[in-house]
């Protein structure tokens, strides 16, 4: 209980409080060089749009317009997150994770698709918005006169993605608190606080959900160097509170659950403190040690004091598919990069519209955690990132992945800047693939797995994304049978304007 309440208590080291600030400068209401340069590049570059941003609060589409037969049996909302501004008063953030989060809902009845976007009116939002001008530094922005950050909820963006639980949808950052949405109006309710102990606590963009409605989460406290983790009943009632120190500590932007245990995997890119008092934002502060590789930290979920430490070789790693064990062996699988040189440069030079693109492409990899110390990790060829499951077997034996998944980047290609041009079906058991190539003039986005209603099957539904059409200039969403991916969509419903290229979804039946 000490440990916990200290935890929280210094909740406010993962943000930018810590760190030093620069003297304060008049503010200004001229274009930055950033926002300069990236205004030049979008002229020749269409698929910058994707990085426009939007100065609308509020975007409406009641009827789109459909291709094809949308699903009558597929009744409910599609809901995305992501960073709906790139630029404030003139001045353009350094980082494509900074911007403010925007909520976009697809609203799906009776075959027809109605849209609803608005941003999360998060305390940090109106501030600026009330202030015209940018006030705070950001995750990797580093503002000259910035504010003091006296706690991550300070500078929340609310703009990773979104939770479905309880009866509430969240929008989701990693650092502090989540916001409370109405489902139908997007209305901003105000912070989500889960109890007295736990208000202000980071709480991750990744949660999980069990099929019984158990939800798993964790939160890190990077200048404390504190790994918390939790589990909240169905009803939303918080029922265990786990903390423990680990050391070097960094970005963990993801786990998974399986029946019996938690599993992290910590890239060897680490929170230095030195640095962080000298880099002003909580980017810089990180640093690339590959002499640590990658640490496997797997806990019991009966007992939070059982745990154990594995190795596998140095990477980086956002996002996981699933994990599951039999026989204290756990098999996982993830999307894995060389480095975090994405992180660290491609996200960084997309903001100022210049295609630098990572060491490497990520790629789809499986790991087994055997017996002791035991590790064996597949890397497929194939450059695969946002990678899905049915949500039925979250935790369980799957079999099945859906991801985006592309060829090796091209170092000259900017109108497909990932290499991620196709949504595929994976095999993790055969390893075959089945795919839907949107080609070049597309920038397709994380897709989702929507199971047909009664079915607990893997491949027995639908699969639902967005894509950014580059000739249109316009956001569309795709719906698939997920048994026939390889066939095309079945529909098509075309946004009448494009949406800035976002993060994560969930969907929800109605």
């Amino acid at each position: 209980m000490t440990i916990r309440r200290e935890f929280l208590k210094r909740a406010a080291g993962i943000g930018l409080g810590a760190l030093k600030m620069h003297a304060a400068r008049p503010a200004t209401v001229r274009k930055d060089f950033r926002q300069r340069k990236f205004e030049a590049a979008r002229k020749t570059n269409p698929a910058l749009i994707g990085w426009t941003g939007t100065e609308r609060n509020r975007l409406i589409c009641d009827d789109l317009p459909i291709e094809g037969r949308w699903p009558k049996e597929l009744t409910g909302t599609f809901y995305r997150n992501g960073p709906g501004c790139h630029e404030v008063a003139g001045r353009r953030y350094h980082h494509w994770f900074d911007g403010d989060g925007m909520v976009q809902a697809f609203r799906m009845s009776g075959g027809r698709v109605r849209h609803l976007g608005r941003f999360v009116g998060t305390k940090k939002r109106r501030a600026e918005q009330k202030a015209g001008r940018m006030l705070w530094s950001a995750f990797g922005t580093t503002l000259d006169g910035s504010r003091e950050i006296l706690h991550p909820d300070a500078v929340n963006v609310a703009n990773i993605s979104l939770l479905h639980h309880a009866g509430e949808l969240l929008a989701l950052w990693e650092a502090g608190s989540p916001h409370r949405l109405d489902p139908r109006s997007l209305d901003t309710l105000g912070r989500k606080t889960w109890s007295d102990s736990l208000a202000g606590a980071p709480f991750s963009a990744h949660p999980k959900i069990e099929p019984d409605g158990t939800l798993w989460t964790f939160g890190y406290a990077l200048t404390q160097g504190r790994l918390a983790f939790y589990r909240i009943n169905a009803s939303g009632r918080v029922a265990k509170v786990g903390v423990i120190d680990v050391d070097p500590l960094g970005m963990i932007h993801d786990f998974a659950v399986t029946a019996k245990h938690l599993v992290f995997v910590l890239p060897p890119f680490v929170f230095d403190r030195e640095r962080a008092f000298a880099k002003g934002n909580i980017l810089d502060a990180h640093i690339w040690r590959p002499e640590l590789g990658m640490r496997v930290l797997t806990v019991r979920k009966d007992d939070f004091n059982e745990r154990r430490w594995r190795q596998l070789p140095a990477g980086f790693t956002f996002h996981f598919g699933n994990a599951w064990e039999d026989s204290e062996v756990i098999q996982l699988d993830y999307c894995l990069a060389p480095d975090a040189t994405e992180l660290t440069q491609t996200f960084r030079e997309i903001m100022r519209g210049v295609w630098s693109p990572p060491t490497g492409p990520t790629r789809f990899a499986q790991v087994t955690l055997g017996k002791g110390d035991a590790v064996e990790q597949r890397i497929a060829d194939q450059a695969a990132e946002f990678p899905r499951v049915a949500p039925g077997v979250v935790g369980r034996r799957h079999r099945y992945v859906y991801s985006l998944a592309g060829g090796v980047p091209s170092r000259r290609s900017e109108t497909a800047p990932f290499g991620l041009d196709r949504v595929v079906r994976r095999d993790t058991e055969s390893g075959d693939t089945e795919a839907f190539v949107y080609g070049p003039k597309f920038i397709p986005e994380e897709h989702i797995f929507v199971p047909r209603p009664g079915s607990d099957s893997e491949t027995d539904g639908w699969l639902l994304g967005t894509a950014l059409d580059l000739e249109r200039g316009a956001t569309q969403l795709a719906v698939f049978n997920a048994q026939r991916i390889g066939d095309g969509p079945l529909a098509v419903a075309r946004l009448p304007y494009s949406l800035p290229l976002g993060f994560h979804g969930i969907y929800t039946a109605e």
